[in-house]
Order: structure tokens, then sequence, then C-alpha cells
């Protein structure tokens, strides 16, 4: 269950160190306004603006790196309500400035939002060492290793990463047959090796040649902060970067983008401090183009919207 997950985050995450009671928790900072995005400098490359055919090429680059693909080969999406809760930390304002953040992303791009009282199923953990944490969770719940790849859990488990994460996906009918909830899918754990061959589901009623009577959801999701690996890190940023990577599962570990974004934050862009055109772009594709077709089908639809979205912005 998401709650009991939630439970052993929330005791094996020490919250950061606080000078005093009343004084701000250790936290990236976010003391000065953060300089707003140029869509202009979002679209050109290397002082280029790229043309149509260029800019469809660069979002299908980027669909390719930033995208985790499930063996369902299907991109995943969020298709039941995200009820977000914020944890390991004692500071109100981190609590806030992420789940303020995340739901003014979610809005913009589509992605259903719960409403107060929901049960959670996005968990955003601070520690003071994900990994650790990764593995404390993991051997005391043994069916994380179901879900998770042997190689995605050495990641998680041993990669120096300031941010990590994992997600629970599901298949469902293309209507959303079949479709367990957050907390009972996948135990509560993510499951980024979907394998629809040996999936049992209630579907009703047939697909195309183009669309499937599936889709693959995402059902929860869990968020590993580690708190020594952030300092010094703006709050703004890093609540836009968690944003990011919570609303659209993505690869472990990221590769850095050929385009500006915010998933490229600790990959040689930190000045990019909230989402650029092209992130709120991907999202508003991943969320908009049909979720029952074919991995290429989607990108190639992911991709000419992205294109049109940048290019009317320029």
């Amino acid at each position: 269950m998401i709650a009991s997950l939630a439970a052993m985050l929330l005791a094996g995450a020490a919250p950061p160190p606080s000078p005093a009671a009343d004084a701000p928790a250790a936290e990236p900072a976010a003391a000065r306004p953060a300089p707003a995005e140029r869509a202009d400098d979002d679209i050109l490359v290397e002082g280029v603006t790229l043309s149509a055919g260029e800019l469809r090429q660069q979002a299908g680059l980027m669909i390719r790196t930033l995208a985790l693909l499930p063996t369902s080969d299907q991109y995943a999406r969020w298709n039941t309500p995200v009820c977000p809760v914020v944890i390991g930390t004692p500071n109100a304002r981190v609590v806030e400035a992420l789940t303020v953040k995340l739901r003014l992303v979610a809005a913009e791009a589509g992605v259903p939002l719960g409403k107060p009282g929901c049960d959670s199923n996005l968990v955003i953990a601070f520690a003071d060492d994900a990994g650790r944490l990764f593995s404390k969770v993991a051997a005391r719940r043994t069916q994380i290793f179901e879900t998770v790849l042997p190689r995605e859990a050495q990641i998680l488990r041993r990669s120096p990463l300031p941010v990590r994460w994992w997600h629970g996906l599901q298949p469902g009918g293309a209507e959303g047959q079949g479709v367990a909830s957050g907390a009972e899918a996948a135990g509560g754990v993510g499951l980024p090796g979907l394998d629809l061959g040996q999936t049992s589901i209630a579907v009703y009623g047939g697909g195309s040649l183009v669309d499937s009577p599936v889709r693959t959801n995402v059902m929860n999701a869990s968020i590993l902060i580690d708190v020594r690996r952030v300092e010094g890190v703006r709050l703004d940023a890093l609540a836009a970067y968690v944003a990011l990577m919570a609303l659209a599962p993505a690869r472990l570990p990221p590769t850095a983008l050929p385009v500006r974004s915010i998933a490229n934050l600790f990959l040689g862009q930190p000045d990019v401090t909230d989402l650029t055109a092209w992130d709120r772009a991907y999202l508003e594709a991943l969320y908009r183009t049909p979720p029952n077709r074919a991995a290429r089908t989607q990108e190639a639809a992911m991709a000419a919207r992205m294109a049109e979205r940048i290019g009317g912005a320029n």
C-alpha cells in the first residue's frame, strides 16, 4: 500500500538538520527571485533559430532521451488523480513549495489532480542518504524487486543522484477499464519493467491498426531527495525538477538533454530555475497524445505537437 510505503519512508528519512526550532530547516536557496525563462533562449541552438523540421527532430530526441519506455512499448502517464505528500522535512515552506509547484504544473499540463483529503499516491521524501533509504525500503519490502529492474535497483541504491525516483505502472483498458487503485497497483512501488504479455487485465472492445485497447497507467510514484546532494540548489528550481520527474516517468540515470530544460538542473544547466518552454511543451504533448498507441506513434505525435508549440512561441 502506498500509505505503508510513505510510513516506511517517513521512518527512514531523517529530517534535514535545523539550527533552531523556529529557523528554516536546511533547504535549497530561494531568497532571491528567479530570473524569468526566455522562450527565445529555449528555441535557439547556438544562436540559430530552428526550422519546423529541426524542432520536430529536437523534440523527438528529447522524448527518447528523457522518457522512460516500459516493455509495454507505450509512454506512461497519470490517468488517475495525483495526490502528493511531502515527508522527511519539518519545514512547512519546503512542503508548500513542492506541492504548490507540482499542482500548478499538473494543472497546466492537464494532469488529473486529487481533491483535498485524497489518499496519497505520490511520495516525495527527503533523506540524508537517499540510496541507503532505498536499500532499507527494498530490504523490508522484497516485492520491490519484482517491479524494479535489477539495473535500475542498482542505480537507485548506489548512484550519487541528488534526486531519484520510481513509478508504479499498470496496464488498463484504453478507456480506464481494469485499472486498480494507486494503492493496489504493484504493491505501491514502481514497475518500470512492465510486460503486458504476462499480465491479465479486464479489457473490453478491440483496437485498430493504430490504437490499442490497452494503455500504460502511472498508479503511484516515489521521489527521494538526497539532502546533502541538493545543498545550494534553489528551492524553486528543485520544486520544478521534482514536478517534471513526478508527472512524466523518466529514465535513470538521467542524461543531459539537447535543449534547455529543468531536467538538466544537475547536468550542466544550473541556471535553469523553472520549467522551460521545451519542458512545458513536452508535458502538454504527453498528456494530450492518445495513450493507447505504440511508442513510435506516440513519439511522432508528441514531437509534432511540441514543435508546433515551440515554434509558435518564437
